[in-house]
């Protein structure tokens, strides 16, 4: 700590300075001002913590010394010398806020226990301020320290996150468990799906299961760390506050939540429950986890993971060999029809889970190799890696809308490469005919893709397929081009050209000329005649 003394007689600060072993009191440095302006500047520019000054000073007294510098400098303590036994002082001082007042001429002992017990008080006051700070931190980020834990839970380190759960005053001392697990996968939003986000959801749920599970003395932790970019996702611990609850209370309240969920919300939900008990309590985190990722087509659905019962069925022998016949007469949309009526039969079955899915991803590709050679390098493959990603492409299976998605792109690459492949009497080589013969149209994808009767993203893929370029970026290229050979052998004027080449607007013309040609139409033109 800091202290400044103040007094208009030199000797007087200067003896005190001299007089006192301050490092035992726990002071680090003691400035010394003669007058009330040299304190203020000392005030402002150094740390000080506490201000002993003399009352009586001439032009600016002490009081008003100190007046000012509480305003300025937070948590300072002041200490009043005065010559005067006077109670006015004693009363102006006090009210003013200061610490205490000593009478001079001082005796050092004296200044050594005020300033002692001045001390003793800022340390106090500083430990306060800084479990105040404590507090409002941990309160502003509860969620993030919620989700910490929580996600420490779900890894493994299961008595760690208990403990700084404990530590951080989230559930109390004396609570017991988790006794109950539970996980939260919101399966659809039915409507306003713009005014919904992971935390406002958190928000909605946790509000509700912590009124619910009022009603039987436990406590709901909810952390939003079960999710991903597409579905949001909540893990649930349940501790009970006092005495035992019964596993069935605590299903009870999950099974209201999800009713309540599902019948008065925008929300559809899976929920998957389990209970902390003697052969569950070191694998229901695992166990909830792997119900969540068998539930394939997220079916709006409460579970617990001491009812599933996992059906198991045998594929047909002959799935690849039926699908490589498929791909053998290029009946591609057939493929991805089949695989859909094969995923909703074993949903229906009860046999679709994780490794079924990896069963059926694995028939898939075996089909695909065979017909078309996707293996490890080969062109097709590169392109499907390019097109998909390469996590995407070996990590398909992990859902029904990825596995489908997947299926889908691969048919399209593999009609893509088969268009590629074609007589110049191809639907993209007639939409290359087209844009010359109307270059001087401001041609749309959409009127292109229709005269050849493709969809959209279909000829989009197809067009960059075939010609390494966007439509946008290819039809760009060619008005350019022939806007050269314009400006070149005709004495068009730049309108004129520009018009030509389909832009009714001069000036962005010149812009998007001079973009691609470094040099505006004009410059061009003269250019090339100098040549």
């Amino acid at each position: 700590m800091n202290l400044l003394i103040v007094d208009d007689q030199k000797d007087v600060a200067d003896n005190l300075k001299d007089g006192i072993v301050w490092g035992k009191l726990n002071i680090d440095q003691v400035y010394t001002a003669y007058n009330a302006r040299q304190a203020r500047l000392l005030l402002v520019s150094s740390n000080i913590d506490i201000l002993l000054t003399d009352i009586e000073m001439p032009q600016e007294d002490g009081l008003q010394l100190f007046q000012w510098a509480k305003n300025a400098i937070e948590g300072l303590e002041c200490i009043f010398l005065t010559s005067h036994a006077d109670f006015e002082y004693a009363q102006k001082a006090i009210k003013l806020g200061g610490f205490d007042y000593i009478l001079q001429p001082v005796k050092y002992a004296e200044v050594e226990q005020v300033v002692k017990r001045a001390c003793d008080q800022i340390q106090r006051s500083n430990k306060y301020k800084s479990l105040e700070k404590i507090s409002g931190a941990v309160s502003e980020h509860q969620s993030d320290i919620i989700d910490h834990a929580v996600r420490k839970y779900i890894d493994g380190s299961r008595e760690e996150a208990i403990e700084e759960l404990a530590n951080f005053n989230i559930i109390d001392a004396e609570a017991e468990g988790p006794n109950y697990l539970a996980g939260i996968q919101v399966t659809s939003l039915l409507k306003n799906k713009n005014q919904w986000d992971t935390p406002l959801m958190h928000l909605v749920f946790h509000n509700i299961l912590d009124e619910l599970f009022q009603e039987i003395d436990c406590k709901i932790v909810l952390g939003s760390v079960w999710g991903d970019e597409q579905v949001p996702g909540f893990f649930g611990l349940v501790f009970t506050r006092t005495g035992e609850v019964l596993d069935e209370s605590i299903y009870n309240v999950f099974q209201s939540f999800f009713n309540y969920i599902s019948h008065n919300t925008e929300f559809e939900i899976a929920l998957y429950t389990g209970a902390c008990e003697p052969g569950y309590l070191e694998d229901t985190a695992d166990r909830l986890n792997h119900l969540k990722a068998d539930n394939i087509m997220k079916v709006s659905v409460i579970m617990d993971v001491r009812d599933s019962v996992k059906k198991t069925r045998d594929l047909e022998q002959n799935l690849s060999e039926r699908w490589i016949n498929m791909f053998k007469r290029k009946d591609y949309i057939l493929v991805e029809q089949d695989i859909d009526l094969l995923l909703h039969r074993l949903q229906r079955e009860g046999a679709l889970d994780i490794e079924m899915m990896k069963n059926l991803h694995y028939h898939f590709m075996k089909a695909l190799n065979v017909t078309t050679g996707v293996e490890h390098g080969s062109p097709l493959y590169n392109k499907m890696i390019k097109e998909m990603g390469y996590e995407e492409f070996l990590n398909i299976y992990q859902s029904y809308e990825t596995f489908m998605k997947g299926v889908r792109e691969c048919m399209q690459l593999m009609a893509q490469v088969q268009s590629s492949e074609e007589s110049s009497g191809s639907s993209i080589d007639k939409a290359l005919q087209y844009i010359r013969k109307n270059i001087h149209k401001n041609l749309t994808r959409t009127e292109v893709a229709q005269y050849v009767y493709l969809n959209e993203d279909y000829f989009s893929r197809a067009f960059r397929l075939k010609t390494g370029k966007s439509f946008k970026d290819y039809l760009t290229d060619a008005k350019i081009q022939y806007a050269r050979e314009l400006l070149e052998t005709t004495k068009f004027s730049v309108s004129i050209v520009a018009s030509k080449v389909g832009y009714d607007n001069f000036s962005y013309f010149s812009k998007v000329f001079k973009k691609y040609v470094n040099m505006t139409p004009q410059e061009y033109r003269n250019n090339y005649h100098k040549q």
